[in-house]
């Protein structure tokens, strides 16, 4: 993206460049190929033609052509381009023609007066500028039209993030809500601790999530906030394990990445399973920058060809990795009888 707008910024100057190229070589290639003492008269008239070219290469490109996409501006285009060729016949006629050939004794013999000349020779320089003009203004527009679809593409993804990023905030306040009921339902005194976690969660759902990126160290202590509201839930009724190695320090992600795995794991690993089981690990590879985490939870045989869905969050957060970090995560899905397993690895940001 930087690239596009620096190009599209800095196109002006290629030609001037490449003019400047071009008077140097003309200039170098007639000390080369003239024995007699470097004629100053024609140095100038070479300087002064090329001066006149980049005139005529500007005004076709950033005047002439856009004229042709007006009404009747094809005609008009034409009359234009008749008369910078009779303009430039005039200056070929006071500036002497035999400057394009830089020496008398020049291989190829372009001196003669205009008169005597074949018309291509005064009409060649003409018809190089304007061709080399079309070209290049096909570039630069070329170049405009792919930074108008990039900034479109960048809109329309920052739309949908906003969208999917709106989805997350009710859905996974319902889940906590059940949980809240739940707790409620058995008057458990826990319901006052839930309160306190369900509020920091909240404080996550209405400042942080709309941050591009947010520490890493933060999501993993939203992440275990969360699980210690669902474990206040289920007490003693399911077997979870949380294992987190590595330095998260320094590190961003974009929020609400992590949570949702395991929000998965605790609707659909729950569900008509005799003991419930969730195994989760979370680790950073320094070296490689690699966010690792791998979540298993186990699943009902009977029930999960039935009710077993990803869900929102899961669907939701999928289509978020592909659009944050492309190229730069892979997500592996995989289920057994009893088991579903997610493998997530993320390059991280710092």
């Amino acid at each position: 993206m930087k690239k596009t707008i620096f190009i599209s910024k800095y196109h002006w100057l290629l030609p001037i460049v490449i003019w400047i190229g071009v008077f140097f070589l003309l200039f170098l290639f007639q000390i080369m190929i003239s024995y007699e003492e470097l004629d100053r008269g024609k140095v100038l008239n070479t300087f002064l033609l090329i001066q006149w070219a980049v005139c005529l290469f500007f005004v076709h490109t950033y005047f002439l052509l856009p004229i042709i996409r007006r009404k009747n501006g094809k005609l008009i285009y034409i009359l234009l381009l008749i008369t910078g060729l009779i303009l430039h016949v005039l200056i070929l006629i006071n500036l002497q023609p035999d400057v394009f050939s830089l020496s008398a004794k020049n291989i190829l013999p372009l001196k003669s007066r205009v008169s005597g000349e074949p018309l291509f020779f005064p009409l060649a320089p003409y018809v190089i500028v304007i061709f080399h003009s079309y070209c290049y203004r096909l570039y630069i527009d070329q170049v405009k039209q792919n930074h108008i679809l990039k900034e479109l593409e960048t809109v329309n993804v920052k739309m949908e993030l906003q969208f999917l990023r709106s989805q997350i905030s009710p859905h996974f306040i319902f889940n906590l809500i059940n949980t809240l009921v739940s707790l409620a339902r058995k008057k458990s005194e826990l319901l006052e601790d839930s309160l306190i976690n369900l509020a920091q969660l909240l404080r996550y759902m209405l400042y942080d999530i709309n941050d591009q990126h947010i520490p890493l160290n933060k999501e993993i202590e939203y992440l275990k906030t969360y699980v210690d509201l669902q474990l206040l839930r289920f007490g003693d009724g399911i077997s979870f394990n949380l294992l987190v190695n590595g330095s998260f320090e320094g590190y961003n992600i974009e929020p609400m990445i992590l949570i949702p795995f395991i929000e998965n794991t605790f609707k659909h690993g729950t569900d008509s399973v005799a003991h419930p089981l969730i195994d989760v690990a979370i680790c950073v590879n320094e070296k490689k920058r690699i966010l690792n985490m791998t979540v298993k939870n186990s699943v009902n045989k009977i029930s999960k060809n039935q009710d077993h869905r990803q869900g929102i969050g899961l669907a939701n957060v999928q289509r978020r990795l592909m659009l944050l970090y492309p190229g730069r995560h892979q997500i592996l899905l995989s289920e057994t009888n009893d088991t579903y397993n997610v493998n997530l690895e993320i390059s991280l940001s710092t």
